[in-house]
């Protein structure tokens, strides 16, 4: 199996670990477009807490596999700071 990563990282006090998972978790979702299976992995073993999502490279329905596209980090990014920017106005 090949599988893709990101990380997400909190400042300090920034979230909750409760918080954090879902915000990685609705992130996956709509990254990924419900189409491959994916787990968020939150981690407090650092002063920040953060999140490790790791998806499957191939589609659920197994006839596509994820193609990591030009500009996908900067995506990951928006996207990322979007959803934290929703869990805490």
């Amino acid at each position: 199996m090949i599988a893709y990563q990101v990380r997400q990282s909190f400042k300090p006090g920034e979230i909750t670990p409760e918080d954090a998972n879902r915000v990685g978790y609705e992130f996956a979702e709509r990254f990924l477009k419900g189409r491959h299976a994916f787990f968020v992995a939150t981690h407090t073993d650092k002063r920040h807490i953060h999140n490790h999502i790791i998806w499957n490279s191939t589609t659920l329905d197994c006839k596509h596999k994820f193609r990591d596209f030009l500009g996908s980090g900067r995506a990951v990014a928006r996207l990322s700071a979007g959803r934290q920017r929703e869990a805490h106005p």
